[in-house]
């Protein structure tokens, strides 16, 4: 059912989310070749690939492949979670569970449950993650409109410092503009995410083994 470090639903989102970083890196990298004309392609792809603008049609993979990372990281926070609540079910509290069961189709929701049950983060992840949620909707659904407290938005503002030691460099307030603007992430926005979310999976997983129900 366990092993002695990661429940199995962290072995999921392990697979889930593992590399993504690398896999981001990867995928600019190569853009940024296409864009310069340093990457010559095989023939399979001429048929199928001949834009107008090579550096136009870079950018704008670069976006899609930024806002996959965003949408590929708030997913793997989602299935851990409710992976956690399948059989074998690693939440040993049965209101834990019921609250769990009670989340509908909300991330969010699922993220406050979480961090009620279990010893807190750090003051500034939750808002952090609740952001990268509402951004992830944001870019997915056109009329999805912003969630994000402004409580939660205090919070990543006065723990601005905080955040750039931890992300090597984030601007808080930056990200919080292209958040609010409806922008799609940068690399270093999408990179610190996919961190946080591996961060704070990984502190959900070792309470879940070693303090609830023990």
């Amino acid at each position: 059912m366990f092993d002695l470090k990661r429940t199995t639903a962290r072995a999921e989102f392990k697979d889930v989310l593992g590399h993504a970083n690398h896999f981001v890196i990867t995928i600019l990298v190569g853009l940024n070749g296409v864009k310069n004309g340093v990457i010559a392609y095989d023939d399979e792809f001429h048929t199928a690939w001949n834009p107008r603008s090579v550096r136009a049609s870079a950018e704008r993979s670069r976006v899609f492949a930024l806002d996959m990372a965003l949408i590929r990281a708030v997913d793997a926070l989602d299935t851990y979670m409710m992976r956690s609540r399948r059989r074998p079910c690693a939440l040993k509290n049965d209101m834990f569970a019921a609250r769990m069961d009670a989340t509908g189709q909300s991330v969010a929701r699922r993220l406050d449950v979480f961090s009620e049950f279990l010893p807190v983060l750090s003051v500034e992840q939750p808002p952090f993650l609740k952001l990268a949620i509402d951004w992830r909707n944001r870019r997915v659904h056109s009329l999805a409109v912003e969630s994000l407290q402004r409580s939660d938005e205090a919070t990543l503002l006065a723990n601005a410092q905080t955040i750039e030691a931890e992300h090597k460099g984030l601007i808080i307030k930056e990200l919080l503009g292209r958040f609010k603007t409806g922008s799609a992430p940068t690399f270093k926005d999408a990179a610190s995410i996919i961190s946080l979310v591996h961060r704070v999976v990984q502190h959900f997983d070792t309470q879940l083994l070693f303090r609830v129900g023990h």
